[in-house]
C-alpha cells in the first residue's frame, strides 16, 4: 500500500524494485503507474506473496502467487492473575481494593 502525497489516503500497490536511493523502493499501483517511494510512505499489507523465478532464454522473470493463509485455530486463553505492563513491571492492585473486582 502507497500514501498518496495529495489525499493522504493509501492505495494498493506492489514494489517492483528497491532503488539506488536509500530507502527508497520503486512501487507499481493497480493502474499501471509507477513511483519512487521512500519507505515510510509505504505500508505492508496481510497478503503474502510466494516469490518464484522462472527461468526464460534471455532473462528471469519474477512471478509472484498469493500463498493462502490457514486462519490460526480459536485459542482459548485464561484470564491473566496479574497484569504486566510494556517495560515489564507488574501491575499490583491496591489493597483498599481487594474487596473489588478490578479489571486493570
Amino acid at each position: 500500500m502507497k500514501k498518496d502525497q495529495n489525499d493522504k489516503t493509501w492505495t494498493p500497490a506492489t514494489v517492483v524494485e528497491k532503488h539506488d536511493k536509500p530507502r527508497s523502493y520503486i512501487v507499481e499501483s493497480d493502474t499501471g503507474q509507477k513511483y519512487r517511494r521512500n519507505r515510510r510512505h509505504l505500508k505492508p499489507t496481510k497478503a503474502t506473496f510466494k516469490n518464484s523465478f522462472v527461468e526464460d532464454n534471455d532473462s528471469a522473470m519474477l512471478t509472484e502467487e498469493p500463498l493462502v493463509v490457514d486462519p490460526p485455530a480459536s485459542v482459548v486463553q485464561s484470564a491473566p492473575t496479574s497484569t504486566t505492563i510494556r517495560s515489564g513491571r507488574i501491575v499490583k492492585v491496591p489493597s483498599k481494593y481487594s474487596d473489588y473486582k478490578v479489571d486493570i
